[in-house]
């Protein structure tokens, strides 16, 4: 019997380490381009890309040899994939169906606005006529990206004339069937990230962002802080999240990363992804939390008898995006010589020419820090906004 690991991302973590208290064969299925220890695996087998069928081929004829009890995919992209595969060798997990429903945004925003959960308005785009029918029926102030998209990539906000012809232009470039509309929503974005079993949450973390992907691409750094499991927001969020993950065809063991939209102590839906949350969340739920939130998901979905508490964080924790400008990076940051910062992760070199920030992912690096409470985060914030000016320099 046998564990198949399906892994995208550069670093490859510590998967046999997680998995060894279950005594199976490990195999890993990689790209080339991923780097990590390959000592523990019996099997490792490196891809140019994860073309589907070719995968799916490969898993089909591997089963055959040795029979598959578990899928790990982590990545997003990887989502639908994963489910097909243990939908047609009935192995248990996320199956096709909700693979679907939690990657295709329109899929996901039917099921769940059919339980009254409030989302914006939304239509799926199959010509240029649909876009603009919905804007005369909802007004200009509305958002297009992909129904299977991530981040804020290939996303645009339309408030005026000019960006409507600029999104057309960008998106005429592409499949019009990849992509949807919705009606714009104010207000602060929350992200809930955490473990459900048997569409319960065990644990979770809250966390809001002091700016949106429209700031971030206008050259505002961005901020995310955890909020204290005290705070009417942290225990609200969790509620509606939960309430989210039982409108869905949700898997009995369930890693979610859930965006919402809060204002005046309402929520709105954004979206929900069956997987660990990116932009170094994770991170700062290790440090908050004292929780690796991928290493649970992975033994607990493998059949590793876990405990699972609703932890609450001893420590508040910040994620500081450091967002790239146009022009090339002169001098990067080596490391930050303050107690508490926890860690920084430079990701744009010395010497590279960057566009402004076009998605939050374009960035010169990040900081993990932490706090006692909300305000000394901010305060903290406003130091390393001050560091940050004088330490990295552009030409």
């Amino acid at each position: 019997m046998a564990i198949l690991i399906i892994h995208r991302t550069r670093k490859i973590p510590d998967y046999y380490k997680w998995l060894a208290g279950t005594n199976e064969e490990l195999i890993l299925f990689m790209r080339k381009t991923s780097t990590g220890d390959l000592s523990g695996y019996a099997k490792v087998r490196e891809f140019d890309h994860f073309d589907s069928d070719e995968l799916i081929g490969e898993v089909m004829q591997l089963h055959q040899q040795t029979a598959i009890r578990f899928i790990v995919a982590l990545a997003e992209e990887d989502i639908i994939i994963a489910g097909r595969l243990r939908s047609l060798l009935n192995i248990p997990g996320q199956d096709a169906e909700s693979a679907i429903a939690y990657r295709n945004k329109v899929v996901m925003k039917k099921f769940v606005s059919s339980q009254n959960i409030k989302c914006p308005h939304f239509k799926e785009l199959h010509e240029l006529n649909d876009l603009y029918q919905f804007i005369d029926d909802y007004g200009n102030n509305v958002v297009v990206k992909p129904k299977e998209g991530y981040g804020s990539l290939n996303t645009y906000i339309i408030r005026n004339e000019a960006e409507l012809i600029h999104t057309v232009h960008e998106i005429s470039e592409h499949n019009l069937d990849e992509f949807m509309v919705e009606t714009f929503v104010p207000g602060e974005m929350v992200s809930v990230n955490g473990l459900a079993v048997d569409d319960k949450i065990k644990f979770c973390s809250v966390n809001k962002y002091a700016q949106g992907c429209a700031e971030f691409k206008e050259g505002i750094n961005q901020l995310i802080t955890t909020v204290s499991h005290q705070d009417k927001l942290y225990i609200q969020a969790r509620q509606f999240t939960e309430n989210i993950i039982q409108a869905l065809p949700s898997p009995q063991v369930l890693v979610f990363h859930c965006e919402l939209f809060h204002q005046n102590g309402q929520f709105v839906f954004c979206e929900i992804a069956s997987r660990p949350s990116g932009g170094w969340i994770c991170d700062a739920i290790q440090h908050s939390h004292g929780i690796n939130l991928k290493e649970k998901f992975v033994k607990i979905s493998c059949g590793i008898r876990e405990t699972l508490e609703d932890i609450a964080p001893t420590v508040l924790a910040g994620i500081y995006f450091i967002p790239v400008q146009e022009g090339t990076l002169q001098k990067q940051l080596a490391d930050i010589p303050i107690e508490w910062v926890k860690q920084y992760i430079p990701v744009t070199q010395p010497g590279t020419y960057c566009q402004a920030a076009a998605d939050c992912v374009d960035i010169v690096g990040v900081i993990l820090f932490v706090g006692e409470n909300d305000e000394e985060l901010l305060e903290k914030s406003n130091i390393l906004k001050e560091y940050i000016k004088e330490q990295i320099q552009w030409n």
